[in-house]
């Protein structure tokens, strides 16, 4: 049986800073190692208690990927309908090298209504948005020179980088939910099932 942390930072500021959570956070991180925990995972939310200390997941396992030389650091998950995909393989693949390899990425819908309206996003963008836009990362990851034309983002002659450590790319892990076909999707790419 393998044990790891997950951080859901579900307080507010009057209940605890940034600072401290994090602090405590990354604390928790540097036992790591000693305690055999195998990974280290956080979420991708924003503007309410609910997720609300993690905007960027990566940002913290950058931090956390410091305090540990074994774990695994795991995106659970980051969210392409609110992120461009160019810049989010480009983060990918930096963490990955900051890591020595250790990251894997976890992706998710997004399903909260109060995030898509301060982005401007139409919640019924939502499927549409994170099937493009992980499969443009996936692509960004594992080729060089890529060209793509999707309905919310497209480049031309992309390699991004720095390319990834692990190859051709992370592991990607999907968020899956609501329905069978998530389930079936994901396993049928190789995908990992995170539920």
């Amino acid at each position: 049986m393998e044990f790891g942390l997950e951080f859901f930072p579900d307080v507010s500021p009057q209940q605890k800073s940034g600072a401290q959570y994090f602090n405590e956070a990354l604390h928790l991180v540097s036992l790591c190692d000693k305690l055999n925990y195998t990974n280290i995972r956080i979420v991708e939310h924003y503007f309410h208690p609910y997720g609300r200390y993690s905007p960027n997941p990566i940002v913290f396992l950058t931090a956390a990927s410091q305090r540990t030389q074994k774990a695994r650091l795991i995106t659970g998950a980051v969210l392409p309908v609110f992120n461009n995909p160019l810049k989010l393989a480009g983060e990918i693949g930096m963490l990955d090298a900051i890591s020595n390899g250790r990251l894997e990425v976890g992706f998710a819908r997004a399903f909260l209504p109060h995030e898509f309206t301060r982005f401007g996003i139409d919640l019924n963008e939502s499927r549409a948005r994170f099937l493009e836009g992980m499969e443009q990362v996936r692509c960004l990851l594992e080729a060089e020179n890529v060209t793509m034309e999707g309905q919310f983002h497209h480049f031309n002659n992309v390699t991004s980088l720095p390319r990834p450590t692990q190859s051709p790319r992370p592991p990607f892990w999907i968020a899956c939910l609501a329905t069978p076909e998530s389930f079936v999707s994901t396993g049928e790419k190789g995908y990992g099932v995170s539920t």
